[in-house]
């Protein structure tokens, strides 16, 4: 062992343990009288005043102590307490490693690897982490050991980190025989020597290139060449000298990925596999993404990755699945030094606003200046853009690289009219080949229905100038993340006990989806991922295969079981009219979807139904004839329905009359002896799933720490959960985080869904924004002769919102509204698949709630009559400004695509997979001193347009 290595090894857990008296030292060194180097380290033991010491002694003992002297290594196990720390648990001779006091004070008392992740940071304390590891590897080997020499030289190769030295590799050899040669190679196995690496085994690197020049490079560099100087060499020519920060580099530093039979190399990507239009495509890509990296990566790239496509043969929802994945878009841009046109949209969404994108751009610019834009299978001949419509192509290359949202994501977003012009204006038509017109150019690279979601260049030809106030009115706490590896970031909306060092965001640990992926799951959460199963290309009867597994407290994905495949059936709208599987469409006044053969849609009666059924208008129920009364009763469901009428017609069991929330669930002790039964309430999810308990039962004597499920109490202090209140005697004021904004607390109100609260920041924390300040009178608007005329509403906020009315509710308010359809089929199967009772509206609101990304901003909720989700979002500034509402919006916007689109950054949580289809509906905004109004219809860059044309002058900015 190097000195410099013994130094380390000295240090790694330097415990203070008891150590040998010299008499105890005296009794094992008895019987050593021919071996005078045995005896003289055998006396040496007294000395050693820490685990580690003791450790060195004994392994210098093992050089000159044979394992026949079995008097010496019994008697030095039997009083040694290095040995007796690590037979207890093999961490605990880490603990020294420890930087946070309650780490290692934690680590102390540990009997396992699981006692200490609550007080030890895995991003903070990786050096103790790392040794936890060695020696749990090191249990599985030292713990075969039956002789006590053996056991001693096996647990210092693990605890010295030598087990891959000759000299290690000795001792264990001579002190490991017979029946202890399995020890041996127990330890040889794990010292092994990977295989040579190949070029190849990089090539997931590759699509974190900047330019598409660097990524060809990438690619036909790692595919080619075999020397690691070559590679680099060329590969320096045409993406720059590495650097630390360039994406690209960092991932070779990392190494090739080490596949996870869970989530393969990337499970998200797994997920976008099932998009593809091609079944060739799809096994590709699933054996891409799998477990044969370097194997399926040349055949899918050269037949189905877009950098190889001609854009019009792109697959674009598997492109598009892709780039959310790697990229998913973030609010606001600022910072840019080339695409400074790009700065000061706080309320628009984009895909890469950073250093390296706006590098990028100036790049394609200066490439362009040559005289030709170079695309994939297509190179167009241009003016010199240095004179011909400078700004617009600055425009053009900026939106390519920084990509600002869209509804229909593209490799070319921008709008067919824009490109028409351009190269019109722009193109030199002396060298376009024979045939080619710029109809036919911009043909080629647009989508055919181009028009209905596209990006015009003209709102970034010219600087925004937006006032630093209203860029402050929006805060994006997680972006740039602050958290650690390993950690995933969540907007900090509770109360803080300590209110002066109180961050405005939580890290929480999480697991990767995979090791080259780029998406992040919290810990405690059930995830789904696509089986791998070889498609027939031939075959019309797909079953995509699917398993879900839970991403445990060691921040690892495990205990994976299959579910239920999902046949990709279409559906029989008439005899001539089919819908195939996921593609959404109206009938009527309702939207529906296609999924699995099953034809899912909203339940509202039309207008065309008004002369036939009177008594309820659009905003009734098909074919519900059931007179208009308010006459609550609570559903099996745990949902409180106007009247036992309208329940019946939804297909709900009705337990009582009354509201869910009047009821006493506990009126007949549900529990049993020895449990307290307490309130719950919740809204169930799906048909026939079991039963909706409205209590839980709890035993203050021995609650679980570890269930989240927060109370606030009348003091404003929070708990995990209601065992733990209960059990410090306090009193409950309501379920969910306590609130740190100043809500009302005192007069009942009654919620969008219908529910009265005892107050405001009840039905807030209940996640149920506020309906009016009343005792629930009416539900809804039932004919004209609606009950709402009698209810007094509050007042929007802003004061210039013209606000929506959500389903069954009185009163509007300012806010974007999705109303989702869900499968009941894939409701039932998460359910069973997680054995925790029915998935529950507020479940599914807490997961969207931190996939928010402005703070200002927040999820609520509830289940509509018409059985559909109704997702709200909305401020949670008391009186928000034009732009905080426009950035909820946007919020809706972005959760409206990604459910859509089924993009694996959701639907890689089994709770959220039965969502399928969410039309948005959003609140206008208007200046009511001029008259003029910003309607969520108009284009993005209109809006912003006139706002701030209204800002200047009113003098705001």
């Amino acid at each position: 062992m190097s000195g410099f290595t013994n130094m380390i090894f000295l240090s790694l857990c330097a415990i203070a343990l008891p150590y040998l008296t010299l008499a105890e030292a005296a009794a094992c060194c008895s019987n050593i009288r021919t071996n005078t180097e045995c005896r003289n380290v055998c006396l040496q033991l007294s000395s050693g005043t820490s685990q580690m010491e003791q450790m060195l002694i004994l392994a210098q003992a093992a050089n000159h102590c044979p394992p026949d002297m079995m008097d010496f290594w019994n008697c030095a196990d039997s009083i040694l307490p290095a040995l007796k720390e690590i037979e207890a648990w093999s961490g605990r001779s880490c603990c020294n490693l420890t930087k946070s006091r309650m780490c290692s004070e934690s680590c102390s008392h540990a009997m396992s690897v699981e006692n200490v992740e609550n007080s030890c940071s895995r991003s903070t304390e990786d050096a103790f982490f790392s040794c936890v590891s060695r020696q749990s590897e090191g249990e599985q080997c030292c713990g075969r050991a039956d002789s006590q020499s053996c056991k001693i030289v096996c647990w210092h190769t693990y605890l010295s980190n030598t087990r891959e030295t000759q000299e290690s590799k000795h001792l264990l050899r001579q002190h490991c025989t017979g029946r202890n040669k399995d020890v041996v190679q127990c330890v040889l196995r794990q010292t092994k020597p990977e295989k040579p690496s190949n070029p190849a085994d990089n090539l997931h690197c590759c699509p974190k290139a900047q330019t598409d020049k660097c990524k060809h490079t990438c690619i036909r560099s790692l595919q080619t060449l075999t020397k690691e100087e070559e590679i680099v060499e060329t590969m320096i020519a045409d993406c720059g000298s590495p650097t630390l920060v360039d994406p690209l580099w960092q991932c070779f530093l990392k190494g090739p990925p080490k596949v996870k039979a869970e989530t393969g190399i990337d499970g998200a990507k797994l997920h976008c596999c099932q998009e593809s239009s091609s079944k060739r495509c799809k096994n590709l890509c699933v054996e891409n993404y799998s477990f044969g990296w370097s194997v399926s990566w040349n055949e899918f790239h050269k037949h189905c990755h877009f950098l190889n496509s001609p854009i019009a043969t792109i697959d674009m929802a598997m492109y598009s699945c892709f780039t959310e994945v790697d990229e998913p878009f973030r609010m606001g841009c600022s910072g840019l030094k080339y695409c400074t046109n790009f700065n000061n949209h706080p309320t628009e969404l984009f895909r890469r606003c950073d250093a390296q994108a706006d590098e990028a751009a100036k790049k394609d610019i200066e490439l362009w200046e040559k005289g030709e834009i170079s695309l994939p299978q297509l190179k167009i001949p241009v003016k010199d853009i240095r004179f011909c419509e400078p700004e617009m192509w600055k425009a053009i290359a900026c939106a390519l690289q920084i990509q600002p949202f869209h509804r229909k994501p593209s490799p070319l977003p921008i709008c067919r009219e824009d490109c028409v012009y351009i190269l019109n204006q722009c193109a030199d038509h002396s060298r376009l080949t024979s045939g080619q017109t710029i109809q036919n150019l911009c043909n080629s690279l647009l989508p055919l229905d181009n028009e209905k979601s596209c990006i015009s260049v003209l709102q970034f030809t010219e600087e925004e100038v937006v006032s630093k106030t209203n860029q402050n009115e929006i805060t994006t706490p997680c972006h740039p993340n602050p958290c650690a590896k390993g950690e995933i970031c969540h907007i900090h909306r509770r109360r803080c006990k300590h209110p002066a060092d109180c961050k405005p965001y939580v890290c929480q640990k999480a697991c990767q989806f995979g090791q080259v992926s780029t998406v992040y799951v919290p810990t405690n959460t059930y995830v789904v991922i696509p089986e791998h199963s070889e498609l027939d290309e031939s075959s019309e009867d797909e079953c995509q295969q699917y398993k879900t597994c839970h991403c445990g407290h060691t921040q690892s994905i495990g205990h994976c079981k299959p579910i239920h495949c999902i046949k990709k059936q279409s559906c029989s709208i008439s005899p001539r009219h089919i819908k195939d599987h996921g593609s959404h469409f109206k009938l009527d006044c309702n939207d529906c979807i296609c999924h699995a053969g099953e034809k899912i849609c909203t339940k509202r009666s039309c207008l065309s139904d008004s002369a036939t059924n009177p008594r309820w208008t659009v905003s009734g129920i098909q074919n519900c004839d059931c007179p208009h009364k308010y006459e609550p009763v609570c559903g099996s469901n745990g949902k409180t329905y106007p009247s036992a009428c309208v329940a019946r017609c939804v297909g709900t069991t009705t337990i009582a009359q009354g509201s869910c929330y009047e009821l006493d669930p506990c009126k007949t002790n549900p529990c049993g002896e020895g449990y307290r039964c307490v309130p719950r309430r919740q809204v169930c999810l799906g048909q026939n799933i079991g039963p909706c308990n409205q209590y839980e039962c709890i035993d203050p004597e021995r609650c679980n720490h570890h269930q989240h499920d927060p109370v606030c109490d009348t003091t404003g202090e929070e708990f995990t959960n209601m065992c733990i209140l209960m059990a410090r005697n306090r009193v409950l004021a309501y379920r969910g985080h306590c609130l740190k904004n100043n809500y009302s607390t005192s007069g009942k109100v009654c919620g969008q869904n219908g529910e009265t609260y005892i107050h405001e920041t009840a039905a807030l924390a209940d996640r149920t924004t506020v309906d009016y300040f009343a005792e629930c009178k009416s539900v809804g608007s039932i004919s004209g002769n609606s009950s709402c005329n009698n209810v007094e509403c509050p007042p929007l906020q802003p004061s210039n919102c013209e606000g929506i009315t959500p389903p069954w509710a009185c009163c509007p308010i300012c806010a974007a509204e999705l109303r989702v359809l869900s499968s009941d089929a894939l409701m039932k199967r998460a359910a069973q698949a997680m054995q925790k009772g029915p998935i529950t509206v507020q479940q599914t609101l807490e997961i969207l709630s931190n996939h928010i990304t402005v703070a200002e901003c927040d999820v609520f909720g509830y289940l509509s009559i018409d059985g559909d989700i109704v997702i709200l979002v909305k401020s949670l500034v008391t009186n928000p400004s034009v732009i905080q509402v426009q950035a909820c919006g946007k919020e809706a916007e972005r959760f409206e695509h990604l459910i859509r689109t089924r993009s694996p950054v959701l639907m890689s949580h089994l709770v959220l997979t039965p969502l399928l289809y969410a039309p948005l509906r959003t609140s206008s905004v208007s200046v009511t001193a001029l008259g003029v109004c910003i309607h969520p219809s108009y284009p993005s860059f209109l809006l912003t347009f006139l706002s701030l044309f209204i800002w200047r002058i009113l003098g705001v900015i």
